[in-house]
């Protein structure tokens, strides 16, 4: 599979958040308390997606100073179990907010890099194998989906499954 470019991963980035974001929208809130996916409730899902996408604007900014991602070593089900804890006392708004500004801000700061920063490698190996280049931290991919596109599927399959009628 070709890898994306920067500006189609910001289209795709955009369209899948705008997609999470629609099928949150669609669920009304005295059902955003239900499980949706595994253990997690609508506002988890989102806490857990800001999570990951200030960690990527930190591991971003942790290449580019030549060092490598902070997350690159990280155990993916602590660091999800404490996002996903931390946001428990929080009301949903304030969790929603925070998933639009995160997603903002590593939108942003993909724009804003020069091709050349784009491109750029480092000397880390992600698992020891492929190089981790700028670019690389962006193709990620959740159940063959973008994160955001891949939670926006289970919240929809939720729906379907429970019968919701969207009010």
């Amino acid at each position: 599979m070709a890898r994306q470019t920067r500006q189609e991963i910001i289209a795709r980035f955009r369209a899948d958040m705008a997609r999470l974001l629609a099928a949150t929208d669609s669920i009304a809130e005295d059902q955003r308390g239900h499980i949706v996916y595994d253990d997690w409730t609508i506002k988890e899902l989102l806490a857990h997606i800001a999570a990951w996408d200030r960690e990527l604007v930190r591991g971003l900014d942790q290449l580019l100073a030549g060092q490598r991602p902070a997350f690159a070593s990280y155990e993916e089900a602590e660091f999800n179990a404490r996002a996903v804890e931390a946001s428990r006392p929080l009301p949903f708004a304030e969790v929603l907010a925070g998933a639009r500004e995160a997603h903002e801000t590593l939108v942003s700061r993909i724009e804003a890099l020069t091709d050349e920063k784009w491109m750029r490698s480092a000397p880390h190996r992600w698992g020891g194998r492929a190089p981790i280049t700028v670019a690389s931290l962006f193709y990620y991919r959740y159940k063959g989906e973008t994160h955001y596109g891949g939670h926006a599927t289970e919240i929809e399959s939720w729906a379907a499954r429970s019968g919701y009628v969207q009010p």
